[in-house]
């Protein structure tokens, strides 16, 4: 025979389909989470470069303590500034 018998819980071909079919679910779920990411990445690159021009054009070149962070500052301060 070709295939199974099919037991108290279906026909194991059936089963094995549906295995496929969820792990493909998870890793499209998987794979629109880190499109995303990548895109929003890409959006807050993009607007620091454009701050950065703007600067640039302007002739300012602002240093992390004509900004008012201290060299030991966080990532967090300086995004914080940045965005003002």
């Amino acid at each position: 025979m070709a295939f199974s018998q099919p037991n108290a819980r279906g026909n194991s071909n059936e089963n094995s389909i549906f295995f496929l079919f969820y792990i493909l679910h998870i890793f499209n779920i998987f794979l629109t989470l880190l499109l995303f990411v990548e895109l929003q990445n890409r959006k807050i690159l993009e607007e620091l470069q454009l701050k950065k021009q703007m600067l640039l054009k302007q002739g300012v070149a602002p240093t992390l303590n004509t900004l008012g962070v201290s060299s030991t500052g966080s990532v967090s301060n300086i995004v914080n500034i940045l965005y003002q």
